[in-house]
């Protein structure tokens, strides 16, 4: 079952910051509730960015799915788009949702190292997940110690 913690800075990484970034992205933009998705006219954008889409309905997964996929227009999924399902988290919808197969990593991770850069949270988060893809470009690795040993991921 999916429990917060009064502790948690995570509204605060994924809402607040996210949108300040959008905001100096350069580019005219529109913000869209994922209630409304249905009244999106999906030929007015190439793009449509989902910022922490955890949890979507059966009807905003099918108009995602059927309408705005393809059509070359692009789908930028910040988060895990669709994890949260009943109540319950799994990899499974949101796998489906991003087209590939999604693996969550069994230790908390704070950075992410990139060819020139290393980004990251404040504190620990989890789950942190990945791509399993053999067909991917590799553009950074998670450095993370597990088991007492340093690897990369």
């Amino acid at each position: 079952m999916v429990t917060g913690s009064e502790k948690s800075e995570l509204n605060s990484e994924l809402i607040c910051k996210q949108r300040g970034d959008l905001a100096r992205i350069g580019a005219p933009y529109d913000i869209y509730s994922l209630n409304d998705i249905d009244r999106v006219d999906p030929n007015e954008y190439k793009l449509f960015v989902f910022l922490d889409a955890f949890y979507l309905t059966d009807s905003q997964r099918d108009y995602i799915n059927h309408t705005l996929k393809g059509g070359g227009r692009s789908l930028l999924l910040i988060g895990a788009c669709d994890y949260i399902s009943n109540g319950y988290v799994s990899t499974e919808q949101l796998s489906a949702m991003a087209e590939m197969e999604i693996g969550i990593l069994e230790t908390e991770e704070t950075t992410v190292k990139a060819a020139d850069t290393t980004y990251g949270y404040a504190a620990p988060k989890a789950p942190t997940l990945y791509v399993r893809d053999a067909d991917a470009e590799i553009l950074g690795t998670y450095e993370v110690e597990w088991m007492g040993e340093k690897i990369d991921l």
